[in-house]
C-alpha cells in the first residue's frame, strides 16, 4: 500500500517536472501554448489514473461484507492462543526458576493455561524431575499461592 502511494506520487512528480522544464525552454507562442494544453491533460491522466486502475469490484466487497475482508475473530482466537502461550511458557520459567533456586531438581515444568471470565490464567501443572516429598510439598504449596494452581490440578512424575 505505502509503495503504491510512493509510486504514485514519484509519477506525478516526474510529469510535473519534465512538463515545468520542457514548458520553460519552448519559447513563447501558439506552440507553447498547445504544448501548455497538453501538458495539463497529461497532469490530469496521471492524477486520475488511481481511479482508472482501482480494483472496484474487491473494494465493493470489503465495504459490502467488512467481516469477510477482515478476519477479525479468528484474530482474537489467535491472540488468545499466543497469551496462553506465553503466560504458560512464563509460568514454565518461574516455577523452574523457583525450583533451582530451592534446590529442586525439576527436569521439566509443563503448565495449562485457561481462560476463566475473560482471563488467561494458569489451570495445571505437570512437573517432571528428582524430589522429595518435603520439597514436593514445599513446592505444590509455593505453586499454589504464587501461581493459582491448586494442588489437586498439579502432577508431579518422578524420574
Amino acid at each position: 500500500m505505502i509503495q503504491s502511494i510512493r509510486q504514485y506520487f514519484l509519477a506525478l512528480t516526474s510529469a510535473c517536472l519534465l512538463i515545468a522544464v520542457v514548458c520553460a525552454i519552448l519559447p513563447n507562442g501558439a506552440g507553447k501554448r498547445v504544448l501548455t494544453l497538453a501538458a495539463g491533460v497529461i497532469i490530469l491522466l496521471v492524477t486520475v489514473q488511481p481511479i482508472l486502475h482501482a480494483d472496484w469490484q474487491s473494494m465493493l466487497r470489503q465495504i459490502t461484507f467488512p467481516e469477510a475482508s477482515v478476519p477479525a475473530m479468528s484474530l482474537a482466537h489467535e491472540n488468545d492462543a499466543l497469551t496462553r502461550e506465553i503466560i504458560s511458557e512464563r509460568c514454565r520459567t518461574y516455577i523452574l526458576d523457583k525450583a533451582k533456586r530451592d534446590g529442586v531438581a525439576l527436569r521439566d515444568a509443563a503448565v495449562t493455561v485457561s481462560e476463566d471470565g475473560g482471563f488467561s490464567l494458569p489451570s495445571g501443572a505437570v512437573l517432571r524431575g528428582q524430589f522429595t516429598e518435603k520439597q514436593k510439598s514445599e513446592m505444590s504449596g509455593w505453586i499454589r499461592d504464587a501461581l493459582g494452581v491448586g494442588i489437586e490440578a498439579q502432577t508431579w512424575l518422578w524420574e
